[in-house]
Order: structure tokens, then sequence, then C-alpha cells
């Protein structure tokens, strides 16, 4: 105690010293936390207490200031034991920052110090526990102790409504009210503002209505805050009428009010009364803000109206508030949404400090601009000044490397975005498959998409567009078929990626039904982009008559691209008659569409009409603002892109580029589909020649050079799709190079199965399935148990030919988004199947022999109800006879089937699983409802795969209920010796501690346990068929 003595004497020394200096200063430049928490508290001096028991309480309030809880818990601890008293004060600083770091092991401590004082501590601090417990976000310690209560204050009851509040717990809410109303005590504004801002749904508004009525009546509408809350209300409510009266009737409005209704209009989509109420806060002088200026400029964007929005940056300008990233990012947005970039540029140069919202609107600026080189250049910027980046960047930078079809930049991006978990789900994914298809791989798309869980309409276009940009047009109406059976509604831009699947394999009495059906069917009003596809079908198709008639007959006026399809179907099919009406009615529309003059002069060129042929060329070169766009191919080679043009001579290496050529001996007889160009005939001679060093051989040849002899290449060019070219080998000694040339395609394996199944579910206990479910899985239980069963299958049709198959499922598995099954073992009777399920599907599985004992029982009616019950699957409508015996009203015989089920060791001996005894009841006519059933399972994890594998099943058939069978186990006898650390389980699981997991003995004992659990409900699958699809690998 002697240096805190020592440390008061100096301090009080210094102070005498300076007489002249202000008191107030002492104490502003008092510096408390040079005090160590360490100090000794055992006084010898009294002449010191009183002034000890002050510093002492306020260098605890100091230690909680800085936040050091567990030293001012010691402290506190310390000063308890000296006799030294701790002010209120102390305790209401202590647990006010206990709440606010959410510290709930400190704020109880300290509670329970409260309690220890042997007297009742003040309102107040009982209010102060109570707002800690509800920051901490422990409601029900809260609640326990408001319960608690021997007095109560009205901010007590204001502490709990607005915590719950703040937590949308409206039910909460509205049980305290109530229950305050029955009190002495009345709300108060916070308490009606707190549960108004609960009331954010359509569902509530008469419950606001309501409460609207009680704040009338206790006389608070001359609260601007609370009339702001009440127009607030009505807008989430959608009830915009009740919200701009309210509006009117406020005598006093402020900035939040009026951004209140802005906000409310453009979330209602009624982006013209957002504008007005701007204009009338304009037109009234209201402070404008930062954040009336950024809903004004969104509502801009959405109506695209840039005069607006251009008179709005210049009022930004003029405040000075341009370089505020509050308003810059506003103001770039609009101008990106606008497709006028330069003025987005220009607006985020005046920006200080731009956040990553600000460069995630210049980037999507430059992506839709084509400026994909600035745009990587950016990112890349960023990312080595370790800027803040988020989802929507990741995801532009996706579909920039889908236009520049950069797979190194796009696969290195992917990669980033996992590490830093910032893909966004469905967009960024759905970004993703976009990008990998137009990159050339369609099978990392596809791949891509099979990790999505649930996807949405985009992603399901985003695969079938893919594959329709790959020709692959039988996988693409595949994807849409399953999108339809998954329950997805199909959108306008999924019939145009049918479409063009469709129109790549000439699919068109498919292409025919699917637009008859667009709006009765799927509920998609066909717009003109589809009838241009349409007619895009017909004139692929050489059906150039039917594609007139559609133009002359469809409900839309057509458009340049309607005469465009149909002009390129008359240069395909050389229709010089219906060309010509084409390319007129195409330049009277888009006089500067370079397409019209070039399909013309091609079908003239190939009619032999060359003066007419030369008079497009001619009429084209007058236009001065015509020009044809130059086409060029491109390759990527370690990351950097190097392009060429026809005869291209510009290469660092074009020597041994040409040299390359050379040794290929590229001609048009021996590489036809390398000749064709894109825009002109092969019929000049000087054509002839350019196309010996066309861009795309120019390519191939810098790329046959730059890489190595097994590697891919990857050529892409603007006027055409890409091709994938694989050197196969090179014959040095002939200088002759053999190339395959093929489009990219994706192959995904499906195994079908075919015949009938009973899925039986029982109630497991949650401890059993738990030693058997992986730990990286969260069981779905409750009250102890989880949902397993067993999976009884007979397949006729499949991979591995006839079989039985049993599957004992363990429990049920949560994956967000997601619950799956998890099988513990599956039996099937041949070693073909056993090898199928092990290698491919990777499922545990083991051979075991199924014999089946059939005897006939006589069945009869239980109830007049039960054709129409049985029909619907929810009840047996037949019993067996009694004594054996048909009585009367018998309908027939009924199949008793006992099925004994042993699984064969490795020693070539058999051991009793169990045995399932079914009653198979005479079939109805009607056996059921159909339905189409997408499962997602989790296989792996085995001794023969130890990755953690992803597959679907999808699943047709006819569902009814039916009685459950009845399991029994196999004799004690029967069962296998334990082994040393082996628990035997024969009805229940009985764990422990030292129990081997991966013994195969255990495994058994725990599947026999799940098909011996009670059984709940039994479904008979028939006409069955299943396909399961190859699992990929999700974990390693």
């Amino acid at each position: 105690m002697a240096s805190f003595q020592l440390l008061l004497h100096s301090a009080f020394s210094q102070s005498s010293s300076l007489p002249h200096m202000d008191k107030s200063s002492n104490i502003r430049r008092a510096n408390f936390t040079q005090i160590p928490s360490w100090i000794s508290l055992k006084p010898n001096n009294s002449t010191l207490d009183t002034l000890q028991g002050s510093l002492q309480n306020v260098h605890l309030v100091s230690l909680s200031k800085q936040g050091k809880l567990k030293e001012a818990h010691e402290f506190l601890l310390e000063m308890e034991c000296s006799d030294v008293s701790v002010s209120p004060q102390s305790y209401k600083h202590l647990l006010e920052t206990c709440a606010n770091l959410k510290s709930l092991h400190y704020g109880k401590l300290i509670h329970h110090r409260l309690k220890g004082l042997g007297r009742s501590p003040p309102a107040f601090l009982g209010n102060c526990v109570l707002e800690m417990y509800c920051k901490c976000g422990s409601f029900q310690d809260a609640q326990k102790l408001f319960d608690e209560m021997g007095e109560r204050t009205l901010g007590s009851w204001v502490v709990m409504i607005s915590a719950y509040a703040d937590k949308r717990l409206l039910d909460n809410c509205l049980a305290l009210f109530l229950k305050m109303q029955e009190s002495d005590f009345k709300p108060n504004p916070n308490i009606y503002i707190s549960l108004l801002k609960c009331l954010l749904e359509s569902s509530c508004l008469e419950l606001g209505k309501q409460m609207h009525s009680n704040v009338i009546k206790a006389g608070f509408t001359n609260n601007v805050v609370m009339n702001t809350t009440i127009c607030n209300m009505y807008m989430k409510c959608g009830c915009l009428e009740s919200a701009n009266l309210c509006f009117d009737l406020m005598h006093e409005k402020n900035t939040v009010t009026w951004t209140t209704m802005m906000v409310g209009c453009t979330q209602a989509d009624r982006q013209d009364d957002a504008l007005r109420y701007f204009k009338r806060m304009m037109n009234e002088g209201v402070h404008l803000d930062e954040f009336v200026f950024s809903i004004t400029l969104k509502a801009c964007a959405a109506l695209s109206d840039q005069e607006m929005g251009q008179q709005i940056h210049g009022l930004i300008v003029k405040l000075g508030l341009e370089s505020e990233v509050s308003v810059g990012t506003p103001l770039v947005d609009f101008y990106v949404k606008g497709g006028d970039v330069e003025s987005a540029i220009r607006a985020f140069e005046t920006m200080s400090e731009p956040n990553d919202v600000t460069w995630s609107a210049i980037l999507c600026g430059y992506s839709q601009v084509g400026e994909f080189e600035k745009c990587i250049k950016v990112f890349n910027s960023l990312r080595n000044e370790g800027a803040a980046l988020n989802q929507f960047i990741y995801t532009s930078i996706f579909q920039v490397c889908s236009g520049f079809a950069d797979l190194n930049l796009g696969a290195q991006a992917h990669a980033d975005a996992i590490k830093r978990g910032l893909i966004s789900f469905l967009y960024g994914e759905s970004a993703m498959i976009t990008m990998y298809a137009k990159c050339g791989r369609l099978d990392l798309a596809y791949r891509v998409f099979e990790s999505i869980d649930e996807p949405d309409t985009v992603a399901w276009t985003a695969m079938i567009a893919s594959c329709a940009y790959h020709g692959n047009a039988v996988e693409a109406l595949t994807l849409f078929k399953k999108m339809q059976a998954s329950g997805v509604r199909a959108n306008a831009v999924t019939f145009v990626a049918v479409f063009t699947a469709c129109s790549h394999t000439g699919l068109v009495e498919e292409a025919k039904e699917y637009i008859d059906s667009m709006r009765i069917k799927h509920g998609v009003e066909p717009t003109i982009d589809h009838y241009d596809c349409m007619i895009d079908i017909y004139s692929r198709a050489g059906l150039l008559n039917e594609a007139l008639d559609l133009i002359k007959t469809m409900p839309f006026e057509p458009d340049a691209m309607s005469w465009k399809s149909l002009l390129g179907g008359c240069s395909i099919h050389r229709n010089l008659e219906l060309g010509k009406i084409a390319a007129e009615k195409l330049v009277e529309l888009d006089p500067k569409d370079t397409a019209a003059y070039i399909l013309m002069f091609n079908l003239y060129a190939v009619s032999g009409k060359w003066e007419e042929a030369s008079s497009v060329r001619k009429l084209m070169a007058e236009r001065r603002d015509l020009k044809k766009e130059i086409g060029c191919s491109w390759i990527t080679v370690k990351g950097k892109i190097h392009r060429f043009i026809v005869g291209d001579q510009h290469h660092p290496r074009t020597e041994q580029i040409y040299s390359k050529l050379e040794e290929l001996k590229f001609s048009k007889e021996n590489n036809p589909v390398l000749s064709e160009d894109d825009d002109v005939v092969n019929i000049l001679a000087e054509r002839k020649e350019q196309l010996l060093v066309h861009s795309e051989r120019l390519a191939i040849a810098f790329g046959l050079i730059s890489t190595p002899s097994n590697a891919p290449i990857v050529v892409f060019k603007n006027l055409r799709a890409l091709f994938l070219f694989t050197p196969l080998h090179t014959q040095t000694q002939e200088k002759k190079t053999t190339l395959e040339i093929r489009t990219t395609s994706f192959y995904l394996s499906f195994w079908n199965f075919a015949k009938s199944a009973l899925y039986q579910l029982h109630l497991v206990k949650a401890e059993t399935a738990r030693a058997i479910i992986p730990k990286e899985f969260k069981l779905v239980e409750a009250f102890g148990y989880t949902l397993g069963g067993f999976f009884l299958a007979n397949y006729e049709d499949s991979p591995a030919g006839v079989f039985d198959e049993l599957v004992v499922i363990a429990g049920i598995v949560w994956n967000p988004p997601t619950s799956c099954a998890w099988a513990a073992r599956v039996l099937v009777s041949s070693d073909k199947a056993c090898v199928h399920g092990r290698e491919d599907v990777g499922l545990p599985s083991q051979v075991a022999t199924f014999k089946k004992r059939v005897s006939a029982i006589p069945m009869t009616k239980k109830s007049r109800f039960g054709n129409f019950l049985h029909k619907i699957g929810i009840i047996n409508d037949y019993s067996p006879g009694v004594g054996g015996k048909q009585k009367s009203s018998t309908t027939g015989n009924g199949m008793m089937i006992d099925i004994q089920v042993k699984e064969m060791m490795n020693n070539h001996t058999s051991m009793d699983i169990c045995s399932i005894n079914l009653n198979n009841t005479p079939a109805p006519k009607w056996t059921g409802p159909a339905v189409k059933l997408s499962l997602p399972s989790f296989s792996g994890l085995t001794e023969y795969n130890p990755h953690l594998l992803k597959y679907s099943c999808q699943i047709e058939c006819r569902l009814r209920a039916v009685p459950p069978a009845k399991v029994s186990g196999p004799s004690p006898l029967a069962l296998p010796m334990p082994m040393h650390d082996e628990v035997v389980v024969t009805s229940e699981y009985k764990g422990s501690e030292t129990t081997d997991f991966t013994n195969n003995n255990y495994k058994r004992e725990l599947s026999i346990s799940v098909m011996l659990s009670k059984p709940i409900l039994a479904l008979e699958f028939n006409f069955l068929k299943m396909e399961v699809q190859a699992p990929i690998t999700i974990q390693q």
C-alpha cells in the first residue's frame, strides 16, 4: 500500500505547486490509465480512506472504458475484499462495456456481484443489466430478470420491448405491450416507435392501423419521429395512400421524413413519385443530404432519365458533395446504368476515397462498353494494393472473363473468390457457369452448376444457354426438362436459350411446340426476341417461306433482327429473290448495319450477279460511316493475349509463325473447316491466297510453337465461336503435324435403374445415427430421434443388370440449403452391382443374398370408403382374412413375402442381417399419383473411396402408402463375437468411447439397430425409373 500512498502524495504535491492552474484543466489532463491495475488495496493509512474510494472507482471506470474487462473484474474483487465500496456509476460503466463488447461472461459475473451486495441495487442498474443481456443476445436471461424484478420502471419496459423489436420478435413485443397496459405504466413514444418498426409486411397492416389509433389516442401525433415511423410503417406494409395522407397531415417534417417517403416509393417501383417528392423538397427549401441524392439518383437510373440525373449531378457539384463517397457511388452507378461510361469515369475521378461498392460500379461500367483490359487492370491493382473487395466485383470479373474468353484469369479469380469467401450465391455462380462455357470449358461449367444445391432460374438458364452455345442441343433440352421437373419457372431468357439450341440442330417441330406453349403452359409472354429466334430456326432449316409467313403474321412489327435472320437464311440457301426483299427491309430499318451489305454481296456473288455485287461494294464504300468489323483471332499463352488478323506480320515471332504454317501446308482442299470465311465466299483468287494466312491459322501456328506438344490450343475469334485444337503427334522427319479439330463438348455419366421399391421410415435414436454419420454433417433430430429406415428395391434394368438392393438409412443430415438421407450400409445381390456401387457411386456396398419366400393369404375389404382412401394413398383398404378363411366380402388373395437378407463375409460364409416381412395386397387399378423427385445425395468417406462425393437422383414413379413391413433381427447366436473394443447392438445402440467406428462388424451391428427401430411410414414406388448421376468430388 506504500506505493499507492506515494503515488497519491506525488499527485497532491504536484497540484499544490501549481496554484495558478485551473482545476478543470487538471481534471481534463488526468490520465488514469497510468495507474497500474496491480496496485495493492490493503489500507494502512486512515487519512486517505475517503480519497482512496473515489480514486479506485475512477480507476475501475477507466479500465472498463478501455475494454479491459478481465482486469476490471479482478480489480472489482480486490476492492470488495478491501471493503472499498463500488459506486453505482462504476457498475453502470462496467455493464455498458459488457453490452458493447457482447461479453456475456463478464456481464453475468458483474450481475452476480450486484446480487451479492445484500441490498437491492438502484432501479437504473437493474435496467442496465437488462440492456446488457439483450445486447448480448441472451433474451432468456433478460426475460427471467424482468419477471423477477420487484420494482420495474418505465425504462425496464422500454428496454425489453425495444430489444425484442430490434430482433424483429413481434410476438414477444406484443405480449409485453399487452402486459404493460395491464400494469400501472402507460406506453411512451419510444415503445410505440419500437413496435411500429417491427411491422414490415403487408400482413401487419391491420395491426399497424391499430397502433396508429393508439398513438392518436395517447396524444403523440405532434412527435416528428413518431409521425415519420408511422409513414415508414405504411410504406413497408404496401399502403402508400395512407402513408401519403399521414405525410400531408404532418405539421413538422425533417429530412428523414422526406427520405422515408422517397425510399418507400422506390421500393414500390413508383420512381416518378420519388422524384416528385424530391422536387417538393427543393421548392420547400428542405435541407438536402447525401442520402437524399442517393435515393434520387437510383430513381433516375430506374427511369433511364438522363436529363434529370444530369441536373441532380449539377446540384451535387454546386453543393460541393461530389467528392463524398455516399453521393459519388450512386452517381457512378447512375451513369453506368445509363450507358454513359465516360461520365461515370469523370464522376469516379472526383471522389476522394472510393469504396468497394464504387469500384464494383466502375468495373461494371468498363465491362459494359467492352473495356475488358481496363477492367482487368483495375481488378489486379485492387488485389495488389490489398483494397477491400466484394462479391459484386468478382461477379463483374467473371462477366469480363466471359467476354474476353480468358480462362486463365477466370480460373484465378474463381480461386481467389473461394479463398476470400466472396462468391455471390446464385448470381456469382451463374456468372461462373457462363464464363467457363464461353472459355470453352463446358465440363467446368457443369461442375459449377452441380455445386449449386438449389439452382434458380438464372442458374438453370445459364447452363442451358452454355450447352446451346456449344451446339449441344440434346443436353440443353434435357436440362430444360429437368428444370421444369424441379419446379423452377422458366423466364423469357430461358426460352431464348432453348430456341438457340433448337436452331443449331434444326429442331423445327420442337421449337414450334415451345413457342406455342410458352404462354399457356409456362406463363411466359412471347416477345419479339422469341419470334426472331423462331424466324432464325426456319431460315437455317431452309424453310424460308415459313419464315416470311411468320414475319407477316406475328403479333409484332418485325425489327432489324427479323429481316437479318431471314437474309442470313437466304444467303445460306442461295435464295436471291427473298434475299433482296429481306435486305431492302433491313437497310430501311437499320441503314448502318453492315450485315445487309455483306450478306447481299455474298448472295449476288454466288448467283453470278457480279455487277450487282460490285454495286453493293461501291455503295458500302461511298458511305464512310459503314465499316465492316475486321475479323481477328486471339490466343492466350502464359497469361498474355496474342491477336492476329488476316496476313498479320506484326508479331515479334512472325518468321517462326509463317515457318510453322509452311510446315503444316494448309490448303483449302485438305482443310475445309479452316478455310471457311465469315463474310465473303471463297470464289476470288486473291481471297484464296488470303485464306492461307487466315487469322485462325496464324493463331494455331503460334500456339504450336509456344505451348507444350500435349497441351490443348484454344483459339477465339470475334466473328465466330471458338475452336479447340489438340496436337496429336508430330512427325519430324516428314515435317507433318496432325491436328484434331473439334468443338468443345462435355460428357456426363448417368445410370438408369427401373422396377419397384419400398421406402420405409423409422424413428432412429440420434445417438445411434451419430455413431454412423460423419462429423462433417449436422444430424437433423428432435427429442433425441431422427428419421432413418431402409430402401428395399428390385431392379430389372440397370448398369449392373438384375439385382436386389437394401439401403440402410442411418438418419437425415443437414447440409444447407438441403437435407439428405445418409446411407449407412448398402447390400446388393450381385458382385457387379457391388463393384458399381463402390467404385462408381462411392457407396459402402457389400454383397448379400436375398432369399424370398412367398405365401398366399386371403384378403378382405376393411371399409366401404377404402377404395377412395386407398386411391389417395393414405391407407391400405385390405386386411388378412380371419383364420386364413375368406369371408364373403373377400376380394382376392394377397401375398406374404418374407425376405431373408444375409451378408456375404470375406471367408465365403454368410451372416444374418434381418428378415423383412411384406404384406403384398391386391394391387388396385390406380396405384397412386405419378410423381417426379429430385434428390441430392452424398456418398464416399469409405475405405473404397475416401473422398466426400455428391450426386443426384432423378426419380419418376407412382407412389402410394402401404402398411410398414415387419423387420426382425438375427438370433444372438448368429451375431459375430465382439472384438476387444467393439460393442454388440441388437435392438438399440449402446455407445462406448472406446468403440472402433471403422470396424466392419460394428457398422453391421449399427445398421441392424436402425432396421429394428420403430417404423412410422412406408411408401411403395411402382413403375420406378431412377436416373443416378455420376458423383463429383466436393471434398478431398
